[in-house]
């Protein structure tokens, strides 16, 4: 871990929350059904990056999503996919990125963007994504920022979950 990521762990898990604290329906059923769900018959993750893996399933099952599809760059077709991936290393590209894809996402689309915290361009970029006026719901969990399109938010809310 870079200097950068460090401190924006230690920051992280002061603010984050857990079942206590969180005042939102949604993500209140998020953090028990998903994040702290013991009933998935899941191998237990050994690295950072096989308890994101695990987690993304536990997302695509729980909300029965279709995908993941990988959000490119230069990807030109509308996806028809509820579950998309933001994976482009470059963090300058994540709001182009999804900006050219929000016209298409439907209902329901659960968008996961990796290694929001990677660096500060990366942790400046999710902050950005989060204050976007079309994102109605952003969770951060570290290793992953997730926004969700659900017709029954009412109003802007982001969380930050312990994961």
């Amino acid at each position: 871990m870079n200097p950068h990521a460090i401190i924006a762990y230690a920051r992280y898990r002061m603010k984050a929350k857990r079942l206590h604290g969180v005042h939102s329906p949604f993500a209140y059923a998020f953090s028990e059904e998903i994040l702290y769900a013991d009933k998935y018959d899941q191998p237990a993750a050994n690295t950072a990056k096989d308890k994101y893996q695990l987690l993304q399933n536990r997302i695509k099952n729980y909300y029965q999503l279709t995908g993941p599809t990988d959000l490119a760059y230069d990807t030109m077709a509308p996806v028809t996919d509820t579950l998309l991936v933001i994976n482009d290393s470059n963090p300058g590209h994540w709001l182009q990125i999804l900006n050219k894809h929000l016209p298409y996402i439907q209902q329901g689309t659960t968008i996961i963007i990796p290694g929001i915290h990677d660096n500060k361009r990366a942790s400046t970029k999710w902050q950005l994504i989060t204050k976007h006026p079309r994102i109605p719901m952003s969770i951060d969990v570290f290793g992953y920022g997730l926004l969700f399109f659900r017709k029954e938010f009412k109003e802007k809310q982001h969380f930050i979950l312990k994961y």
